[in-house]
């Protein structure tokens, strides 16, 4: 079992990214005229087909509601049948954005990154915030950083690349650091700075490093020569998506879409048995899975624990520091 240094509660820092910056804004339970949940989705076929699978399994667990699944918010007349929209992907959060006979019905955003809610939560006017909630489909950092702390027990030192989007999270990041014995090694990549020499300036440093969700560091463009600058270096990557693990990744941790249906029934669920009186602040999601590449791992000389193994030390972890 591993030990770490200074083991107080660490609670308050992981709500630290559960809530906005406006913590306390809980959006209201349903209180219209309306009671049908509209699952309101996109079109891409991931989209689609979650926004299947969720209809399905609310239709069989809540069978006293009306359910619809829609491709596309509705006008106003739909809007009025409504009691709460479950917002899938980012284009049904840019649609209600930008309805406002929408903003008037609660609503659970889901298939979204904290980044992307974040940036519409800002545009909208005070009475949207107070029904707009969301369950992020990224993990918190926290958690990603606790994979390299578990996956690679002995590499202490673990970096990442730093710019303006992952600046807030940088004081969280050297406490955990610091509380589970690690050394957090930094490297800034400034807006016009070429990725791969920022990148090699941080492998010369670290032993692991952490590919956080940052657009202006991660893409579909920049996945690959980051993969193979950290592959020549011998680094270890731990990334925040299943799909980067199958491209070249050594680990990553991701939330499973069967948990996401799993939470947003059982939040439903309170609401219609009167147990919970609003839904709760926008989250990161209390499921998490993690995959590996073991011949990635193996190529760089480095045997993994199981999957299972990870996951019962991130669990057990976050359960003895609350």
């Amino acid at each position: 079992m591993m030990h770490y240094r200074n083991k107080p509660v660490l609670l308050a820092l992981l709500l630290l990214f559960r809530l906005l910056p406006e913590a306390g804004a809980v959006a209201a339970a349903p209180d219209r005229g309306g009671d049908a949940i509209l699952v309101v989705h996109g079109h891409t076929r991931a989209v689609t087909r979650f926004a299947e699978t969720l209809a399905d399994a609310l239709r069989t667990d809540l069978p006293g509601r009306t359910l619809r699944r829609l491709p596309g918010l509705p006008g106003a007349d739909g809007l009025r049948q409504a009691g709460l929209l479950l917002l899938v992907g980012s284009e049904a959060l840019e649609a209600y954005r930008n309805s406002k006979p929408a903003q008037d019905v609660p609503a659970l955003a889901l298939l979204v990154t904290r980044r992307r809610f974040e940036r519409t939560w800002h545009t909208l006017s005070d009475r949207a915030h107070a029904h707009l909630t969301a369950i992020y489909i990224d993990q918190p950092p926290t958690r990603q950083f606790l994979l390299a702390v578990h996956a690679f027990p002995n590499r202490r030192r673990i970096g990442f690349l730093l710019t303006a989007n992952t600046r807030p999270i940088l004081p969280l990041l050297r406490r955990l650091a610091e509380r589970t014995g690690r050394r957090l090694v930094v490297r800034e990549r400034a807006p016009g700075d070429r990725l791969v020499p920022a990148a090699e300036g941080l492998f010369g440093a670290c032993d692991v490093f952490l590919a956080l969700p940052d657009p202006a560091v991660i893409d579909r463009t920049t996945l690959q020569p980051l993969l193979l600058t950290s592959y020549r270096y011998r680094i270890p990557v731990v990334a925040f998506n299943r799909a980067y693990v199958r491209a070249g990744a050594t680990a990553a941790i991701y939330t499973p879409l069967d948990g996401l249906v799993e939470e947003t029934r059982l939040i439903l669920e309170s609401l219609s048995s009167g147990a919970a009186s609003g839904l709760p602040p926008p989250r990161y999601s209390t499921h998490f899975r993690v995959a590996v590449n073991r011949q990635v791992a193996r190529s760089l000389g480095i045997a993994l624990p199981e999957v299972d193994v990870l996951e019962r030390a991130i669990h057990r972890w976050e359960r003895e520091n609350r």
